[in-house]
């Protein structure tokens, strides 16, 4: 909110600075790291990184009693509001249970005259007016006196846990649907899987026995020969490369005389691509609008077509199978680049291509489950956030209107 709010808010509702909703806000520090007995407790030590969901239950580093005692760090009350002002500044979770917060946080405890769920919701309103007034060279942040200086829409206290209330089912579903989502995601893994495994009468080839062609996309340097995209021939590079899919908004365009240079390497619809470095060993089928793209440094595989499909190959990479041939090639050390050499002498099961149409086919249909509840995610989301600031403007109302969640005076 702007400190010279221009926006009207319904009657009864006021704005009020930040400084006057809150008792206290609260910093933390970081416990020496020279003693790493400060890090075998069982208190959950919150940095940026921890506020990745609505309330805070865990944290990637725990810390003990002592490491409190000894350090800036302190003990926040389950209920506190967590906020980032340095790093991620703006992002905000609540505390589920009692933690303890680095330096890049602060605990708020509202006041009386704000509900802290309602105050929750006030932050996540601001997080990006929070973001854009952050300063520093080195790391961003805001002050205290910044933070104090922000409006909230105070509305009174039974229309503030009324649109706190809309707000966290709205948050709830999403976080089951998010729950959801990964489940369907293992589940999906988990049929391809035991599909493969339980293939009956499957012959075992290596990886070049099933293939024309396994080769490196483009490796030379790229630097010269970008285009823009109404110019250029579209690249795709390593990080553009999903489990099973291919990112469109991830990709490069190169020259059209660089692509003819390259012409040998062109992708065919039905290739397999299949990434090398970053995490070597995720695979996805070229479709047929991406016929004559290019690749940058991917594994390129072309399967015969009477030998083994295409979705069924970029599957078996995917796979568990695919994995753990992958992985045992990078252990004993750093992670390495995938090579053709190396790819080439992957097992590949293969059953006859009736079967491998079956298990194409059941997997397929649990991605489409997936994607339908990825896509509902998402519209949820948007809603949200349009709820959200329809809210707390009062713009959007119970069908009784405000006055219908404030309890009638006693007579």
């Amino acid at each position: 909110m702007s400190k010279k709010p221009t926006q009207p808010l319904p009657q009864g509702w006021e704005w009020r600075l930040f400084s006057d909703v809150v008792l206290s806000i609260s910093g933390g520090g970081t416990p020496s790291k020279a003693n790493p007995d400060f890090y075998t407790g069982d208190i959950p030590w919150v940095t940026v990184k921890d506020l990745t969901a609505r309330i805070i239950t865990d944290s990637k580093e725990k810390i003990t009693a002592e490491a409190i005692e000894q350090s800036a760090s302190r003990l926040i009350k389950k209920g506190s509001i967590l906020l980032a002002t340095r790093m991620a500044v703006g992002r905000a979770a609540i505390a589920g249970v009692d933690v303890a917060i680095n330096q890049d946080l602060k605990a708020i405890t509202p006041n009386e005259d704000i509900d802290s769920i309602y105050l929750y919701y006030c932050l996540l309103s601001i997080q990006s007016d929070l973001d854009h007034l952050a300063s520093g060279s080195t790391v961003k942040g805001i002050s205290l006196e910044t933070l104090r200086d922000q409006l909230i829409p105070l509305p009174p206290l039974p229309v503030q846990r009324w649109i706190a209330d809309a707000l966290a089912s709205v948050d709830e579903w999403l976080e089951v649907s998010a729950e959801a989502l990964k489940v369907s995601d293992a589940l999906t893994s988990k049929i391809a899987d035991n599909l493969m495994e339980g293939s009956e009468n499957a012959e075992t080839c290596v990886l070049n026995e099933c293939c024309t062609r396994i080769k490196v996309g483009i490796a030379t340097s790229t630097t010269k020969h970008y285009a823009s995209e109404s110019d250029g021939i579209a690249m795709i590079l390593n990080r553009s490369i999903k489990s099973n899919s291919i990112d469109r908004n991830s990709v490069e365009y190169i020259s059209k005389a660089f692509d003819l240079e390259n012409h040998r390497k062109r992708l065919m619809a039905g290739d397999v691509v299949v990434t090398r470095t970053g995490q070597p060993g995720l695979a996805a089928v070229v479709p047929p609008e991406m016929e004559g793209w290019q690749a940058f440094t991917t594994l390129i595989l072309t399967p015969k077509p009477k030998m083994i499909h295409s979705e069924y190959l970029s599957e078996w990479i995917n796979s568990v199978h695919g994995r753990i041939f992958v992985e045992q090639g990078q252990a004993g050390g750093a992670q390495k680049n995938l090579n053709a050499g190396e790819i080439e002498k992957m097992p590949v099961r293969l059953p006859d291509l009736e079967q491998q149409d079956s298990i194409i086919n059941a997997v397929s249909e649990s991605r489409v489950y997936k994607k339908i509840l990825g896509s509902e995610i998402q519209q949820s989301i948007r809603l949200k956030n349009a709820l959200l600031h329809q809210l707390l403007s009062g713009s959007l109302q119970p069908q009784g209107g405000w006055a219908s969640v404030i309890p009638a005076a006693a007579p």
